[in-house]
């Protein structure tokens, strides 16, 4: 017996796991630095520069990038360095092979001055792991039988078409404002991107969005004095992945691995233009959902077919949208006050997903920094850290607890306003962009075979047979089990479709 194959292409998340890494070391501060008098703010990013998939483990490596602002006699100064990081995590059922993804959350950190010339760097880092499976599937769908009779039915298969790591380079320019004195020392600055909006493309992968600018710099011919600006500043572009269609679904993480902002002169000659520049990695993978017609149950009144399935685990789509969270809250200000507020800006941490029937819970926080001028002339910048918390549900149709359900940050909003009662109005919306799949496992036709049929226990089964359905009775079951076929059931009893209900008095004709 001759079969037709197709081939299926299937993947599936085969594991997750969750490592949380502790990092602490001491720094001497460079000689070209000024002495520590106060810390002000310190803040952290982590650079993953090497994932590789092994078996039954994931090796990562990168580094902790860390910046510390601090009061130096007069002014501020800043500093900063990197802490390796090299971690093996435990990841049972992993291969060489698997496709892996290493996303990760600075938890927090927290530099200590010990003192004027050396500091104490701490931070707890939360890394997440996730492997991913791609294998093929070879099914029957046609079988050379004579009398062949085949029950088709429809599968929905995610499929992982595009899978990239690139990096996407941001470069902007800034102009002063003919009110602000020219740059002698840039001294602090906070590069964030905000309002993303990724999105596949013919090509590749689109990405629009926003580049908020923050700087405090030291001005010519001033020995005390400190000068801040901030803007924001659109951006777009593309990032190149082949095969990339508009139709498929884009899952992409994105994490900042490098950023600068350097004075430049302009046309006069004066230090005034302020180049931006951020790269970001981005982890892309672009999917598709098919319609594949398989081969569902197969038999042959006029011979025994042995039908070989296996079992394959493969991914439905389910939703990607995004969860909008409000969070507002009133703090009362700083022991030393707020004078004016010269710089606020905010990220998004995921702390949970909570998957119950149909519905995804989400809990996180958006932490608020803010940096401001105090009310003493001798001591000016002041920093501080607000923590707005969210919860917040969103209906998935189909979702459970097999499911899986992949959060990102997406565009966050924040206002910050002085109020009257020596408070501080924080407002945040936040956003989470969710990507639901559920799991699932199927049973495939692989291979087929005829045997000898019993014809003797065939000729003594009666040529016509009064049967009364049940529950959960079909007439594909029934045809089967009776050697005749369903339309000639349909036939002999007149009727108009295959659907019965229990109880129905069926007259069975054996086929041969």
């Amino acid at each position: 017996m001759e079969t037709d194959k197709k081939t299926l292409h299937m993947n599936y998340r085969k594991g997750t796991a969750e490592q949380i890494i502790t990092v602490d070391d001491d720094f001497n501060v460079p000689d070209s630095k000024p002495d520590i008098v106060r810390k002000i703010h310190e803040k952290g990013r982590v650079v993953i520069e090497k994932v590789r998939a092994a078996d039954d483990k994931v090796s990562i490596a990168g580094n902790l990038v860390y910046v510390l602002l601090y009061k130096a006699g007069s002014r501020c100064a800043c500093m900063s360095g990197s802490i390796p990081l090299e971690e093996v995590i435990a990841l049972d059922g992993t291969t060489p092979q698997d496709i892996v993804r290493c996303t990760t959350t600075l938890e927090d950190i927290t530099i200590t001055v010990i003192n004027s010339r050396k500091i104490s760097v701490k931070a707890v880092i939360v890394v997440h792991i996730t492997s991913e499976a791609m294998y093929d599937k070879d099914i029957v769908c046609h079988m050379d039988v004579a009398d062949l009779q085949t029950m088709n039915d429809t599968v929905n298969i995610m499929q992982l078409m595009s899978s990239k790591k690139d990096i996407f380079r941001i470069r902007e320019s800034v102009n002063l404002p003919s009110d602000r004195p020219n740059v002698e020392q840039i001294i602090w600055y906070d590069l964030k991107t905000q309002s993303l909006d990724i999105r596949a493309c013919d090509g590749g992968i689109s990405i629009r969005g926003e580049l908020y600018v923050f700087c405090m710099y030291a001005a010519e011919n001033d020995d005390e004095g400190l000068y801040y600006y901030d803007d924001v500043i659109a951006f777009s572009g593309k990032a190149d992945v082949a095969g990339c269609t508009e139709e498929m679904l884009a899952d992409v993480n994105i994490a900042p691995s490098e950023e600068s902002l350097i004075a430049r002169p302009d046309a006069n000659g004066e230090l005034r233009i302020m180049d931006a520049e951020i790269i970001l990695d981005l982890d892309i993978r672009g999917y598709i959902e098919k319609e594949e017609e398989v081969l569902a149950d197969a038999y042959s009144p006029a011979c025994e077919l042995e039908l070989v399935r296996e079992e394959a685990m493969y991914q439905t789509f389910l939703l990607k949208n995004s969860v909008k969270c409000r969070c507002d809250n009133r703090f009362k200000l700083p022991a030393d006050g707020i004078m004016q507020i010269i710089g606020s800006s905010g990220r998004t941490m995921i702390e949970d997903m909570i998957i119950s029937d149909d519905n995804v819970t989400v809990q996180g926080a958006v932490i608020v920094d803010v940096i401001y001028i105090k009310q003493d002339d001798d001591d000016k910048i002041g920093y501080a850290k607000y923590e707005l918390p969210f919860t917040e549900t969103c209906e998935i149709r189909g979702i459970n607890s097999d499911s899986i359900c992949e959060g990102h940050p997406g565009p966050l909003q924040v206002s910050t306003i002085l109020t009257g009662g020596g408070e501080i109005d924080v407002k945040c919306s936040a956003t989470v962009d969710l990507m639901a799949v559920s799991r699932q496992r199927g049973s495939f036709i692989c291979d087929a075979s005829v045997s000898e049929r019993d014809n003797e226990a065939i000729k003594n089964m009666p040529g016509i047979t009064g049967y009364i359905t049940r529950d959960n009775d079909t007439l594909w079951d029934i045809a089967k089990k009776y050697h005749t076929t369903v339309s000639d059931i349909l036939e002999t009893n007149g009727l108009a479709s295959d659907r019965v209900q229990p109880k129905t008095k069926l007259l069975i004709v054996k086929k041969c």
